[in-house]
């Protein structure tokens, strides 16, 4: 086993992983790579890259999935994933991701997102992300859709979105969109979710495509990676050191 470069806690686990200098990039494409990624954190905690790899993919369940504020015939309060609510009101969704493939695969499998979205509607980039969601709008609007809004937690992205919605108007094509921001009470799912009834109520029945982001929209994956994940991480070095 290699040797820790320093005595660490939980604290200094999440610190590592907070900092995410570990993101490794495919040299070539640019694009984020798992294993190059996995091998730098295994690397900053003296760890085997297979046992911190399975640690991470571990921490990965359906607790994670971003929840809808949801009121049961009882009048309790309860939460449901959004991904449930959307189906309940007969939402299909298509996610639109980008990432290393096998790791954004994973991710979307192991959190129960997959039982919820039909496997034609997963869409994966490696880098180009807009080039994708052209593919996606040209294939909708070759269906006769003529509104689709674009979800997602990084205000970069939306503004790249924005940019086709002239191009895309003078074809009859509606593009909106909407920034979630899962720890905010004001556009988390919740939020998200009353405004989309908002925007199917005001077309009057004309459907509505929904594309949303998997990191940050569908799954609270940072929340995996500063909980379960270091906790995994944490329990793992501590055992490696106890021989």
């Amino acid at each position: 086993m290699a040797e820790l470069k320093a005595p660490l806690t939980r604290d200094g686990v999440l610190g590592i992983i907070r900092n995410k200098a570990w993101y490794g990039l495919n040299p070539v494409t640019g694009a984020f790579n798992w294993k190059t990624s996995v091998d730098n954190i295994a690397s900053e905690l003296g760890l085997n890259p297979n046992r911190v790899n399975s640690a991470i993919a571990q921490a990965i369940t359906p607790n994670c999935l971003s929840r809808v504020a949801h009121i049961e015939n009882n009048d309790n309060n309860s939460q449901i994933p959004l991904l449930s609510a959307l189906q309940k009101i007969g939402i299909k969704p298509h996610i639109w991701t980008v990432g290393d493939p096998e790791w954004q695969k994973t991710k979307f499998e192991r959190s129960g997102a997959s039982e919820f979205v039909d496997p034609d509607h997963y869409h994966n980039s490696t880098a180009n992300k807009l080039e994708d969601l052209r593919r996606i709008i040209e294939s909708l609007s070759s269906y006769g859709r003529k509104r689709i809004i674009v979800v997602d937690d990084k205000e970069n992205n939306l503004q790249e979105v924005r940019q086709l919605y002239g191009e895309y108007g003078k074809k009859g094509i509606k593009i909106g969109d909407y920034l979630m921001k899962l720890k905010d009470g004001q556009a988390d799912a919740t939020a998200f979710y009353q405004w989309l009834q908002q925007q199917i109520l005001d077309v009057s029945g004309e459907p509505i495509e929904f594309v949303l982001d998997f990191d940050g929209v569908v799954a609270d994956t940072d929340g995996v990676l500063f909980g379960p994940a270091t906790d995994n991480l944490w329990s793992l070095l501590k055992n490696e050191n106890a021989f």
